[in-house]
């Protein structure tokens, strides 16, 4: 029945409410990453239920080894690769040149 808030607890509220909001913030992101690259690829013009079921088939394959399927993408797009982006790990990312446009 004490409604006292001592410092440690509006302290750890306050952490609380900054990591939900870097979570929702990260969350957003990632998912605007995805779309970025399903867009990019092509694979927006495919029906919701093929792309999904590329991307399970997709999953599966690479759970053990994501190396070996980012290989056959950049056979197929050589300028798609693993690699560190800025703040993010093991991220999947395009190369310079695909913005490049020549007229």
């Amino acid at each position: 029945m004490n409604d006292i808030l001592f410092p440690a607890e509006i302290m750890g509220t306050i952490q609380t409410f900054v990591l939900q909001k870097r979570t929702k913030a990260f969350m957003i992101q990632r998912t605007m990453h995805l779309g970025e690259l399903v867009e990019a690829l092509g694979a927006d013009a495919l029906p919701v239920k093929a792309l999904a079921g590329i991307l399970l088939l997709a999953l599966e394959q690479a759970e053990d080894k994501p190396e070996e399927i980012v290989g056959k993408v950049s056979a197929v797009r050589p300028s798609f690769r693993l690699g560190q982006s800025a703040g993010t790990s093991n991220a999947a990312s395009f190369g310079s040149n695909d913005a490049a446009v020549s007229h």
